[in-house]
């Protein structure tokens, strides 16, 4: 999207007009995209879910709001449709209510999107809800399902909600708790999806309960994510060089020493708010300088947390594959970022060996 049309956009948003993609409109006429069959439907739904919802959480309004309009209810189905599958990017339960409301939509093509639009919003891969037809009595088994989810959201996080279903899918279930159907596998890449700062307390609780080295291995990596950490231990090649191999034990024992050494409620907010200030001071460019210093160090597990932080100092939005953090577009999309902030850049040249330091 260029520069003028990013601006048109924004201007629309704040001016009360929801904007309406091409993609949106399309939705959910996959003939546009290329390819064929359920690859083609692949196709559609990730170019929406990459480039919509990144506009939308960048450009407002926030999912409050956006949960207000619907509940006003003077949308068009366009905008339905650009609401559900935009804003699922918040990965906020304020929307779960219209989400519910959508999935007994008149309108087939509106509980399409919502179908679609609240997986995302879980953290988790979307159904092909093209091809469900319009009597099925999927939808209103799924309205009933997320006026529930939406009830217990209101005393727990999404990603607590995930604990809970992890555990209950481990063989541990929590009392009195609401929880999803899925395996522990699903379960923690939903939370790797979804997961911030603010949930770092959760995954501290969750991680001495994993049931296997898998688990601990995957929680690892979204750990590492939230706190701006590094856990992981490269192996050495016999000819001195970094090989692949990964020193599994060696990286969940030093998770296990950090866990250990946590006292009460752990605020992962101060924690990675406190870390850009100190990486700032260095240089002395503030915050902002730091976020900056984190996002140019070659680890991408820690990206998604940067990116998010640098919304507040007005950088796009932007789509990183958290599942997959060494996915060069994740490095591209980074590289953009950092594009927003020339004179913070220039600054912080200097300070920069060739080299950059590992995140601690």
């Amino acid at each position: 999207m260029g520069a003028l049309s990013v601006l048109l956009v924004a201007a629309a948003l704040h001016g009360g007009q929801l904007p309406v993609w091409d993609a949106v409109r399309r939705f959910p006429d996959a003939s546009y995209w290329p390819g064929v069959g359920q690859q083609r439907t692949a196709n559609m739904l990730a170019e929406i879910r990459r480039d919509v919802g990144s506009q939308m959480r960048w450009a407002g309004p926030g999912p409050q709001q956006l949960a207000a309009r619907w509940a006003a209810g003077r949308l068009s189905s366009d905008e339905k449709v650009a609401i559900l599958l935009g804003g699922a990017d918040f990965h906020d339960p304020s929307m779960l209510p219209a989400y519910a409301a959508a999935l007994r939509s008149g309108e087939h093509r509106v509980r399409q999107a919502a179908l679609i639009g609240l997986h995302w919003l879980l953290g988790e891969p979307a159904p092909d809800a093209t091809e469900l037809p319009a009597d099925s009595p999927t939808w209103e088994q799924a309205a009933r399902a997320v006026e529930l989810l939406a009830q217990v959201a209101q005393r727990r996080s999404l990603v607590a909600i995930w604990v809970d279903s992890y555990l209950t899918a481990a063989g541990l279930p929590r009392e009195g708790r609401f929880a999803l159907v899925r395996t522990g596998e699903q379960c923690l890449a939903a939370i790797r999806e979804i997961a911030t700062p603010a949930d770092l307390d959760a995954l501290v609780a969750l991680w001495p309960l994993l049931v296997s080295q898998e688990h601990r291995y995957s929680l690892m990596g979204t750990i590492e994510m939230v706190s701006l950490q590094k856990f992981v231990e490269i192996a050495k090649s016999p000819r001195g060089g970094w090989g692949p191999k990964v020193f599994y034990d060696a990286s969940v024992r030093r998770v296990d020493e950090w866990v250990g050494s946590r006292c009460g409620w752990v605020d992962g907010e101060a924690m990675v708010r406190r870390k850009a200030t100190e990486v700032g001071a260095e240089s002395d460019t503030g915050a902002l300088g730091g976020w900056l210093a984190i996002s140019r160090v070659d680890y991408p597990p820690v990206w998604p947390t940067v990116a998010d932080a640098l919304l507040a100092y007005g950088a796009p939005a932007v789509f990183l594959n958290r599942q997959e953090p060494s996915d060069p577009r994740n490095g591209e999309a980074m590289r953009q970022l950092r594009e927003h902030f020339p004179v913070t850049m220039e600054a912080l040249a200097p300070k920069w060996s060739s080299k950059p330091a590992q995140v601690r």
